[in-house]
């Protein structure tokens, strides 16, 4: 029912197309290059979207299809204005269909870096990273003031279109607020608040299991330099293991080394130039008690830390050089010292 009910949209999205007075198709695309000292990755193509979005004066029609690896429906939803002056539309919104929340800083603007474990380390506590997919209907609000800004949104989700396997009664509530109060500075909260009731073994067969994040970011800019730090929390608990309390962290810091002013929008979130950029992810897994039978520690801190110069000289073109040296340990699927190296290119069309 959740797929046919997708389908649905998209298609009410493409014949939305007749009448829409703005129409806008994207195809992306990404690309890497990977080595690894345990195994090499070799040359892949990681993703290939086709998005639409089509506008009618305060009704939006959106869609992101992935094409590669396989064929889904990543998004399909159609937003309209609560509010009817022209100048307002955007500030009081409503949006249902197949929504995709993010959660964070990192998986909103970030999301092209996710896949080549640049951020990875902090974002491993979700289903593929990029934050929950499912049937829902969300409220937002914008609003602007002279160099200041808010914005937020509030989503209550089904629960069972992409949540997992096996799993039935499922439901979720996401909050986040970013809040922009002087220029360059900027601070947001997440949180969001899942249950479902799904298969765990043969003794019990049916248990009810938490899906709880909390995450805190703040991002600081000033002329050529770039800092950000981002937290999250996360309780995947249930009745039989009630402690599985994670904590993942991100720091980044960068410089630009030269300013495309063109495309350079604070109020957008545009930012196009080379910058070389300094990345230390953390990641705390749940305890594991037979991790403290083996070695006498019930969990262990795993670091990441990525050398990346990133060439973003088009908003439809960017090519990043990164290295990263991962401090994991034998036990969490890696080598001791593990080293990896890549390039990877994203291209929108």
């Amino acid at each position: 029912m959740a797929r046919l009910a997708a389908w649905f949209l998209v298609l009410w999205a493409v014949t939305g197309q007749v009448w829409a007075q703005q129409t806008k198709v994207e195809l992306l695309g990404r690309t890497s290059i990977r080595y690894s000292d345990a195994e090499c990755d070799g040359f892949c193509l990681d993703t290939l979207d086709f998005r639409t979005l089509l506008q009618d004066g305060s009704v939006r029609f959106y869609a992101l299809a992935a094409t590669h690896p396989d064929f889904v429906v990543k998004e399909a939803w159609v937003q309209t204005s609560l509010l009817k002056r022209k100048r307002w539309r955007q500030r009081l919104y409503l949006k249902a269909g197949l929504l995709r929340i993010p959660f964070g800083y990192s998986q909103r603007f970030l999301e092209h870096d996710l896949g080549i474990g640049y951020p990875l380390a902090a974002l491993r506590m979700f289903d593929d990273g990029l934050g929950f997919f499912d049937l829902g209907v969300a409220f937002g609000f914008k609003f602007a003031m002279a160099k200041s800004r808010l914005t937020g949104e509030v989503a209550v989700l089904q629960g069972q279109y992409l949540g997992g396997k096996e799993t039935d009664k499922a439901k979720a509530v996401c909050a986040q607020i970013r809040m922009l109060m002087i220029e360059g500075a900027e601070f947001g909260l997440s949180w969001y608040d899942g249950s479902r009731v799904c298969y765990y073994d043969a003794a019990h067969p049916a248990i009810k299991t938490n899906r709880d994040r909390f995450g805190a970011h703040s991002v600081f800019r000033y002329r050529l330099l770039s800092a950000l730090f981002e937290c999250i929390f996360a309780n995947d608990g249930n009745a039989v293991e009630r402690d599985r309390d994670s904590l993942g962290y991100c720091a980044e810091v960068g410089l630009f080394l030269w300013r495309n002013f063109r495309y350079w929008d604070p109020r957008r979130n545009l930012y196009c130039g080379v910058q070389a950029l300094f990345r230390m992810d953390m990641y705390r897994p749940p305890h594991d008690y037979v991790m403290r039978i083996l070695t006498g520690r019930s969990t262990r801190s795993q670091f990441t830390y990525t050398f990346a110069l990133s060439f973003n000289i088009h908003p439809s073109l960017r090519v990043l050089l990164f290295f990263s040296h991962r401090d994991w340990g034998a036990y969490f699927e890696a080598h001791e010292g593990d080293d990896r190296a890549g390039v990877v290119l994203f291209l929108r069309l």
